[in-house]
Protein backbone atom coordinates (compact mmCIF):
# COMPACT_ATOMS: atom_id res chain seq x y z
CA UNK A 1 0.00 0.00 0.00
CA UNK A 2 1.23 3.48 -0.79
CA UNK A 3 0.73 6.20 1.79
CA UNK A 4 0.03 9.87 1.37
CA UNK A 5 -0.41 12.80 3.72
CA UNK A 6 -3.61 13.61 1.80
CA UNK A 7 -5.54 10.64 3.24
CA UNK A 8 -8.34 11.62 5.62
CA UNK A 9 -7.77 8.47 7.67
CA UNK A 10 -4.87 6.30 8.80
CA UNK A 11 -4.91 3.08 6.76
CA UNK A 12 -3.01 1.29 9.57
CA UNK A 13 -5.93 1.94 11.97
CA UNK A 14 -8.36 0.28 9.59
CA UNK A 15 -6.10 -2.66 8.77
CA UNK A 16 -5.18 -3.43 12.40
CA UNK A 17 -8.84 -3.09 13.45
CA UNK A 18 -9.98 -5.61 10.83
CA UNK A 19 -7.17 -8.02 11.75
CA UNK A 20 -8.16 -7.76 15.43
CA UNK A 21 -11.85 -8.33 14.64
CA UNK A 22 -10.95 -11.42 12.61
CA UNK A 23 -8.49 -12.72 15.21
CA UNK A 24 -5.65 -12.64 12.68
CA UNK A 25 -1.96 -12.26 13.35
CA UNK A 26 -0.71 -9.36 11.22
CA UNK A 27 2.69 -8.10 10.12
CA UNK A 28 1.91 -4.69 8.69
CA UNK A 29 4.57 -3.82 6.11
CA UNK A 30 4.42 -0.05 6.18
CA UNK A 31 6.23 1.32 3.19
CA UNK A 32 5.87 3.92 0.56
CA UNK A 33 7.87 5.91 -1.88
CA UNK A 34 9.71 9.19 -1.80
CA UNK A 35 9.33 10.06 -5.46
CA UNK A 36 6.39 9.91 -7.87
CA UNK A 37 5.94 6.84 -10.02
CA UNK A 38 3.30 6.66 -12.76
CA UNK A 39 1.24 3.51 -13.08
CA UNK A 40 0.26 2.50 -16.63
CA UNK A 41 0.46 6.09 -17.83
CA UNK A 42 -1.94 7.22 -15.12
CA UNK A 43 -1.25 9.74 -12.39
CA UNK A 44 1.62 8.90 -10.01
CA UNK A 45 1.21 6.70 -6.97
CA UNK A 46 1.16 8.64 -3.70
CA UNK A 47 4.57 9.52 -2.28
CA UNK A 48 5.96 11.33 0.74
CA UNK A 49 9.21 12.99 1.79
CA UNK A 50 11.67 10.60 3.48
CA UNK A 51 11.54 12.34 6.87
CA UNK A 52 7.72 12.21 6.82
CA UNK A 53 7.80 8.50 5.91
CA UNK A 54 10.18 7.71 8.79
CA UNK A 55 8.10 9.73 11.29
CA UNK A 56 4.91 8.04 10.13
CA UNK A 57 6.41 4.55 10.38
CA UNK A 58 7.81 5.35 13.84
CA UNK A 59 4.36 6.54 14.97
CA UNK A 60 2.72 3.41 13.51
CA UNK A 61 5.26 1.18 15.27
CA UNK A 62 4.77 3.01 18.56
CA UNK A 63 1.00 2.47 18.36
CA UNK A 64 0.84 -1.06 17.02
CA UNK A 65 4.17 -2.96 17.08
CA UNK A 66 4.50 -5.72 19.66
CA UNK A 67 7.84 -7.54 19.46
CA UNK A 68 6.77 -10.39 21.77
CA UNK A 69 7.24 -13.88 20.25
CA UNK A 70 3.48 -14.56 20.37
CA UNK A 71 2.50 -11.10 19.19
CA UNK A 72 -0.60 -10.63 17.06
CA UNK A 73 0.59 -7.21 15.80
CA UNK A 74 3.89 -6.29 14.24
CA UNK A 75 5.09 -3.50 11.99
CA UNK A 76 7.84 -3.84 9.38
CA UNK A 77 9.62 -0.98 7.57
CA UNK A 78 9.03 -1.84 3.90
CA UNK A 79 9.78 1.02 1.51
CA UNK A 80 9.45 0.46 -2.20
CA UNK A 81 12.97 -0.47 -3.26
CA UNK A 82 14.93 1.55 -5.81
CA UNK A 83 14.91 2.26 -8.64
CA UNK A 84 11.13 2.37 -8.42
CA UNK A 85 10.05 4.79 -5.70
CA UNK A 86 12.94 5.40 -3.29
CA UNK A 87 16.03 7.39 -4.21
CA UNK A 88 19.24 5.31 -4.04
CA UNK A 89 20.91 7.83 -1.70
CA UNK A 90 18.10 7.24 0.83
CA UNK A 91 18.91 3.55 1.30
CA UNK A 92 21.33 4.02 4.18
CA UNK A 93 19.03 6.47 5.95
CA UNK A 94 16.13 4.01 5.68
CA UNK A 95 18.23 1.07 6.91
CA UNK A 96 19.51 3.10 9.88
CA UNK A 97 15.98 4.27 10.72
CA UNK A 98 14.62 0.71 10.64
CA UNK A 99 17.46 -0.50 12.82
CA UNK A 100 16.91 2.37 15.26
CA UNK A 101 13.21 1.54 15.49
CA UNK A 102 13.90 -2.20 15.92
CA UNK A 103 11.82 -3.02 12.83
CA UNK A 104 12.41 -5.55 10.08
CA UNK A 105 13.23 -4.74 6.47
CA UNK A 106 12.28 -6.87 3.45
CA UNK A 107 14.99 -9.26 2.24
CA UNK A 108 15.68 -7.68 -1.19
CA UNK A 109 16.17 -4.30 0.45
CA UNK A 110 18.54 -5.65 3.09
CA UNK A 111 20.64 -7.54 0.54
CA UNK A 112 21.30 -4.40 -1.53
CA UNK A 113 25.11 -4.17 -1.84
CA UNK A 114 24.98 -0.42 -1.13
CA UNK A 115 24.12 -1.21 2.50
CA UNK A 116 27.46 -2.84 3.29
CA UNK A 117 28.73 -1.38 6.55
CA UNK A 118 25.25 -0.18 7.60
CA UNK A 119 23.81 -3.58 8.50
CA UNK A 120 25.91 -6.37 10.00
CA UNK A 121 26.90 -9.05 7.46
CA UNK A 122 25.04 -11.83 9.31
CA UNK A 123 21.87 -9.72 9.10
CA UNK A 124 22.36 -9.02 5.40
CA UNK A 125 22.83 -12.73 4.66
CA UNK A 126 19.88 -14.03 6.72
CA UNK A 127 17.10 -15.74 4.77
CA UNK A 128 13.68 -14.08 4.62
CA UNK A 129 12.85 -10.86 6.40
CA UNK A 130 15.60 -9.92 8.82
CA UNK A 131 15.68 -8.34 12.25
CA UNK A 132 17.63 -5.10 12.01
CA UNK A 133 18.32 -5.14 15.75
CA UNK A 134 20.64 -8.13 15.36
Amino acid sequence: MCFSDTYRFDPADVIFEVARDLGMRLVFCRGGGTMPRPVDGERPLPFEPLDAMIKSIAACAQRFHDAAPDSMRRVAFAPTAPPWSVKPDELKVIAAAARGLGLRLPQPFVRDPRLRGVLPEHVRQAPGAVDCRA
